[in-house]
């Protein structure tokens, strides 16, 4: 009975018992229960997001668009050029590819209703080294190329509920806020890992959404074409599997996996990966789960 765990850690707004499960709830409206079977309100009443996720539906059943999910590790720039030596020519021959950096990254204000994005994105980078290594190779070999690099993390550049939301869980993750009240080891590594599993669920349900959001306001400035479909990789990390949500939006996609990489896989890059995986995609940390050693901080 692993989700009893989480009772008098302060936690209760972040999921409900479901037998021994914990099943998370919407990070903007906690009264909500999220899953696997339909778009969180987190997305729908996001004023970017909520348009974005239509959007992807509609271009999606009209043949206008499809996604390559480009996958593969993000530890620094030999990651990337592996990325590139196995997919290079997709990326290169597209017209648009998200690209991933911190979510500070934003558009001019007041940007015009027929103006290009490309034009006006501010691209911020991560902090550690080794992840913004990895960012900013991606946007060189994009731009050397022609290719319009846009940002799938949520774009801001003031605090909003959802960001304050999402930085409190990376703070629980980081073992620097909730975990001093717990009792033992134990119980301190359920509280990290429902923050690990509901900070996943709705980043990447928030990468979908952004993904929409940028596809729109290319379609809207022009940039695509008048007729027929256009296809947008999107470089992810291995554990970032939003093709079960394109697919809940009926969007047709690819995953394109690297088979050949340079740096060695971690131990816990392989054995965390799934768990890591499910909660973001179930919406819920199943009682085995919560037991799991989490491997890393997130700062």
């Amino acid at each position: 009975m692993s989700v009893e765990l989480l009772v008098g850690t302060g936690m209760d707004r972040y999921y409900q018992a479901e037998g021994d499960d914990a099943r998370f709830r919407d990070l903007t409206r906690p009264d909500v229960l999220v899953g696997p079977d339909s778009v969180p309100p987190i997305v729908l009443d996001d004023e970017r997001w909520g348009p974005g996720v239509e959007y992807l539906k509609w271009a999606g059943e009209a043949g206008r668009l499809s996604i390559a999910l480009v996958f593969g590790p993000h530890v620094g720039e030999q990651d990337f050029t592996d990325m590139v030596r196995e997919h290079g020519d997709v990326l290169a021959s597209a017209t648009a590819v998200g690209i991933e950096t911190d979510w500070q990254s934003f558009v001019d204000a007041e940007l015009p209703p027929d103006a290009d994005p490309r034009f006006h994105v501010n691209y911020i980078f991560d902090k550690r080294e080794w992840r913004r290594e990895y960012q900013e190779a991606q946007l060189s070999w994009l731009k050397e190329r022609a290719v319009i690099a846009l940002p799938f993390e949520r774009e801001t550049t003031e605090q909003d509920i959802l960001v304050d939301e999402l930085r409190f869980l990376r703070g629980v993750i980081a073992e620097a806020a909730r975990t001093a009240y717990c009792r033992d080891e134990t119980q301190r590594n359920a509280v990290r890992e429902l923050a690990v599993g509901s900070h996943t669920y709705h980043r990447m349900w928030g990468f979908v959404g952004q993904v929409g959001h940028w596809a729109r306001m290319l379609d809207q400035s022009g940039v695509l074409p008048d007729e027929g479909g256009i296809e947008i990789p999107v470089m992810m990390g291995d554990w970032n599997n939003i093709q079960p949500h394109l697919e809940l939006l009926h969007v047709p996609n690819r995953p394109l996996k690297l088979h050949h990489r340079t740096r060695p896989a971690r131990m816990l890059e392989a054995d965390y990966g799934e768990v890591f995986t499910s909660m973001g995609i179930s919406g819920r940390a199943t009682a085995a789960q919560l037991r799991v050693p989490v491997p890393f901080p997130m700062t």
